[in-house]
């Protein structure tokens, strides 16, 4: 949510999209670590992490979504 308001404030201050600011501010948020152990965990056959870990990954996918959705309500 943070990313999203600070990224709104940016694009109207410089005239740009907000996409432009978006895109790097979430990039490090991505759970990249918990998709790559629910994969490994999974070819492995320990599938009760690899969906412990596949919850998280979609967890963490979903509020980072919800945080864009709930800026733009809140910024228009």
């Amino acid at each position: 949510l943070g990313v999203a308001f600070i990224s709104d404030l940016f694009s109207k201050r410089l005239k740009m999209p907000v996409t432009i600011f978006n895109i790097p501010g979430i990039v490090p948020l991505v759970p990249g670590g918990l998709a790559y152990q629910a994969v490994r965990n999974l070819v492995t056959g320990s599938y009760q992490a690899a969906a412990s870990y596949t919850v998280q990954a979609i967890m963490i996918a979903g509020a980072i979504a919800l945080g864009l959705v709930l800026s733009e309500v809140f910024n228009h």
